[in-house]
């Protein structure tokens, strides 16, 4: 035999009071995970497995801190060579640049763009959009939200 059913109101205050209900992706049992201290995990009753974790309120300084890294690193990889040869006694090495020259030697021009774009161009955008975004988040600027999710 069931409880009361609760109304909408009910599992909203629930909701507020910081109770959640969480169904368990193993095993699909459905149960109500109290709020979380950070860095705590709640696990099903059943399986055992994970069903929620909060993570530390310093988010945002992580991801700036790894994006600014990434940014960082991103000059000298792609100066430094992604190949080195030891042939028959002669040594050469390459970088992704060198590989795009030598695409467009010869004549494989499509090619070389779409190295170019894929290996240099997209990720230096992708890094600094990233960048803006956890910026203008953390600065707590809330205007061109739209743009702003588009940019990324």
């Amino acid at each position: 035999m069931r409880g009361p059913r609760r109304g909408h109101e009910d599992c909203k205050s629930s909701l507020m009071a910081g109770v959640s209900i969480i169904a368990c992706d193993t095993c699909g049992l459905v149960q109500e995970v109290s709020a979380l201290t950070p860095s705590t995990a709640a696990e099903c009753i059943r399986c055992g497995s994970f069903v929620a974790a909060r993570t530390t309120s310093r988010r945002l300084e992580v991801v700036a801190a790894l994006s600014l890294a990434a940014l960082v690193l991103y000059l000298p990889a792609n100066i430094y060579p992604i190949m080195k040869m030891y042939m028959y006694r002669a040594y050469s090495e390459s970088t992704v640049w060198d590989g795009i020259v030598l695409l467009m030697r010869y004549d494989q021009w499509f090619v070389a763009v779409i190295v170019f774009l894929a290996s240099m161009v997209i990720p230096l955008v992708k890094l600094s959009g990233l960048f803006a975004l956890v910026v203008t988040a953390r600065m707590g600027w809330g205007r061109r939200l739209r743009s702003r999710t588009q940019l990324y």
